[in-house]
Order: C-alpha cells, then sequence, then structure tokens
C-alpha cells in the first residue's frame, strides 16, 4: 500500500511538473510584459523538475524486480523528462533572444533620442526584425523621458495609419493603446514618413505606454513596399 501510494504520488507529480515549471518561468519572466522571451529566460527552472521524473523512473524499475505488473512510473518518466529537458534548453538560445540594453543603444544612437537607464530589457529575434521589450525601473528618470517626448518634434501621439498597416499584426495588437510613437526610416532618413518607394527600407518603431512604464521596440525592420 505504501508503494502504492509513493507511485501514484509520483506519477502525479511527473505529470504536473511540466505545466508548473512552465507557470513559474511565465511568472518570473513576467510574460505579461516582456512576452515569449520572459518565458525563454526562466526556462531553465523546468531542469529543477527532471529530478521527480527520475525518481519517478527509478521507482518503476524497483517496481519491476519487486514483480509489480504496471510501469506507469516508467512510461511517465520516459515522456515528462525529455519534454523537460527541451523546455529548459531554450534558455541557451542566445542567437534568438537577449538580455541586455544594445537595442536601447541602438535606438539612441539612431534617432539621436535619451531612453531611461534604469531598466529591464529583453529581446527577441524575428523573421524581418528585432522585438525589444523595456521596462522603466525610475520614476525620476520616467518624468524626465515623458518631459523630453513632449518637447521633441520626433515623437507623435499617434502612429500613422499606412504605418500601422506595416507594423506585424501581433505587434500592432500589442501597442494599439500606447501613448506615444517614433518611426524612423534610416535608409531615408526620416522621421514619421512611411516609405512609399520601391526600395527595402531599413526602420525603427519606438512605441511607449506611460501608464505601463513600458516601451516596445522594433529594431533593423526591413520594409519592403
Amino acid at each position: 500500500m505504501k508503494n502504492r501510494f509513493l507511485s501514484t504520488a509520483l506519477i502525479i507529480l511527473t505529470i504536473s511538473s511540466i505545466p508548473v515549471s512552465f507557470y513559474i518561468s511565465t511568472v518570473i519572466g513576467e510574460s505579461d510584459f516582456f512576452g515569449l522571451a520572459g518565458i525563454i529566460k526562466y526556462a531553465w527552472i523546468s531542469f529543477l523538475f527532471i529530478p521527480i521524473g527520475i525518481g519517478s523512473f527509478v521507482l518503476g524499475l524497483y517496481q519491476k524486480k519487486q514483480g509489480n505488473p504496471y510501469r506507469a512510473n516508467q512510461i511517465v518518466a520516459l515522456i515528462c523528462v525529455p519534454i523537460l529537458l527541451m523546455i529548459g534548453l531554450f534558455s541557451f538560445f542566445p542567437a534568438t533572444t537577449w538580455y541586455d540594453n544594445r537595442e536601447v543603444e541602438k535606438i539612441e544612437s539612431q534617432t539621436d533620442s535619451d531612453l531611461p537607464d534604469e531598466i529591464k530589457v529583453a529581446s527577441i529575434e524575428n523573421y524581418g526584425y528585432i522585438e525589444t521589450y523595456v521596462k522603466i525601473l525610475n520614476e525620476t528618470e520616467k518624468q524626465a523621458f515623458n518631459k523630453s517626448i513632449e518637447q521633441s518634434e520626433k515623437w507623435t501621439n499617434s502612429l500613422d495609419e499606412a504605418i500601422g498597416t506595416l507594423v506585424p499584426y501581433d505587434v500592432r495588437i500589442k501597442i494599439k493603446n500606447f501613448d506615444y510613437f517614433l518611426f524612423y526610416n534610416e535608409t531615408m532618413d526620416e522621421y514619421n514618413a512611411c516609405p512609399n518607394y520601391k526600395i527595402e527600407s531599413n526602420c525603427f518603431l519606438v512605441c511607449y505606454d506611460v501608464s505601463d512604464n513600458k516601451i516596445v521596440i522594433l529594431s533593423d525592420w526591413k520594409i519592403y513596399k
């Protein structure tokens, strides 16, 4: 009876380890703010649950030696442990996600703008553009940034409709209610003007939500129209 209880408990824990580890990654990674990049950063947490599956597998071997007819512990472990391993490995793909300020510095250099210094950043590379999430951590720097935007001619209160149609759909949904926008066409050295020529343009888009202290950046955004 004791072994049966332990076996059942390990099966439940092994199966639940996948959604539980994923949930923890979303919470710690602030996925509601940083999206997929936040989850990937903490995907390694799934490694912490692998010992549960290994314990379940070992118990299954023990049961087999004892002549126990069912092998549920081994089967569950052989399914769940590889899944946990694959999830965790996503944290070790720095080529597609990174968490330094390089995209912020790129925007500041290209647009001659100053973004706050005390920030938390997550970037993820997509096909044709790099998507960066910036969380402003210092209220004083936020107020100074707000003031600089109000005094700048580069920022607008709404995104030009023609430019908006070029924004990737998932990003367009995220920035729908943002307060300020800055669009820069590096190729033509133009601000807030929709590309209307048949050449590939390298563009940057900065979107700012004041209430959420959130900046979304599209950099190295290739537009061909």
